[in-house]
């Protein structure tokens, strides 16, 4: 009476931390897990989607004649918006999103509602080293990313925030090329030139210039 792939309605009888129980009919109910609600949304409590009472529609997923139990999906009503993101969102494309949530190793951004896509910490700046994602965006910050990854079977979406300019080290054999000495100091987060001159003229490449070191990328 119920093959997997059946449209469904039923009234919501009873809501748990885990789901909602629907009545099909008479002495018949089904179970809405919460993971089977939304595509989209997070959802910390089936409240939070229906209520007891309500008449909802639904697919039915599973039956297990011998448990007697019938599992149900809301969110199989309609079609996976994931599915449609890799053309949505090619590799490459540049868009604007607003940061939700950060994390130790970066910052989930909402790029349309219900969609979101993180910025890994590695993926946040060309030349600073950062310790976390604190340190470059904050929650509420509207950042431009563009796409590096889209996989919608696991519904991951990989953005980049530095990828979304240029990187300078392409043209650092136009700005410093091979036989150029360059004076720098040091940081513990980098070395920092302070000016350039010819290798026979360096007042910096005496010893004794405590100064002056050799640059090189960290």
């Amino acid at each position: 009476k119920y093959p997997v792939g059946t449209r469904v309605q039923g009234k919501v009888v009873s809501i748990t931390n885990y789901g909602a129980f629907v009545e099909l009919e008479a002495g018949i109910e089904g179970l809405v897990h919460i993971s089977e609600m939304s595509w989209t949304r997070n959802v910390r409590h089936p409240s939070k989607i229906v209520s007891i009472g309500e008449t909802i529609e639904a697919v039915v997923l599973k039956v297990d004649e011998a448990e007697e139990k019938i599992s149900l999906g809301m969110k199989q009503t309609e079609e996976d918006p994931w599915m449609a993101l890799p053309q949505k969102y090619p590799v490459g494309a540049r868009l604007k999103g607003k940061v939700r949530n950060l994390t130790s190793f970066g910052a989930f951004v909402e790029i349309e509602p219900g969609i979101d896509g993180l910025i890994h910490i590695s993926d946040m700046s060309w030349t600073k080293r950062v310790q976390h994602p604190s340190e470059v965006v904050k929650k509420g910050d509207e950042v431009e990313v563009l796409i590096l990854n889209v996989d919608a079977e696991n519904k991951r979406i990989s953005l980049g925030l530095k990828q979304a300019q240029e990187d300078p080290w392409l043209r650092i054999g136009e700005t410093y090329p091979v036989g150029i000495a360059s004076c720098a100091s040091w940081t513990r987060e980098s070395w920092w030139i302070w000016g350039t001159t010819s290798r026979a003229s360096s007042p910096c490449l005496s010893s004794a210039s405590p100064t002056c070191r050799t640059w090189r990328r960290r």
